[in-house]
């Protein structure tokens, strides 16, 4: 299973967490790890409410959704990776920022 959606299965388990959402979010997870999303279903469940309590569901869902990731999900990894360095380039063309820029911008203030 994906990095990115593997702790979902247990957050899924949870005792705390209704069983009715648990069981949607099984649906969400199963939906996720397939090898190709169906991305016309994965719509139509999402269309239906993502659970929120499930612990990086409902961003993955929207990364999907927005095709931000594809519906490939052994690219997810590569795909994020690519997104964080492209951020990073936009930091610091347009911002002037290091890939430390947390760390620049508090010597900045001082």
């Amino acid at each position: 299973m994906n990095k990115i959606i593997q702790g979902l299965d247990n957050e899924i388990c949870k005792e705390e967490v209704p069983a009715r959402l648990a069981e949607k979010g099984k649906l969400f997870v199963k939906a996720m790890c397939e090898e190709k999303i169906k991305i016309l279903d994965f719509r139509r469940l999402c269309f239906h409410g993502i659970p929120d309590n499930i612990k990086g569901l409902r961003s993955t869902c929207w990364k999907i959704l927005m095709n931000l990731l594809s519906v490939k999900p052994e690219k997810w990894e590569t795909e994020l990776s690519n997104a964080q360095s492209h951020y990073e380039e936009y930091l610091k063309e347009f911002l002037g920022y290091s890939k430390d820029y947390k760390q620049s911008s508090h010597k900045n203030n001082d």
